[in-house]
């Protein structure tokens, strides 16, 4: 069954594993959290989270950023 999201939702949910990134050992584990908090299935939000990663946007550069702290 598919469900759609608001996008509100999405970039609020992808904001919030951004931000919490170097709380966690891998963004499975941030996504599993915090999809858990605001509804949101793992898997989907760490494919939403990934999409985001992989552009060239601010929000993208800042969990490179973040992820190169972390190691």
């Amino acid at each position: 069954m598919s469900r759609r999201y608001p996008d509100q939702v999405k970039s609020r949910a992808v904001e919030m594993v951004f931000s919490h990134l170097d709380e966690y050992d891998s963004v499975y584990q941030a996504t599993r959290v915090v999809g858990s908090r605001v509804g949101v299935g793992a898997e989907t939000l760490r494919r939403w989270v990934l999409f985001e990663w992989s552009k060239d946007t601010p929000a993208g550069m800042e969990a490179v950023a973040v992820r190169a702290e972390a190691v």
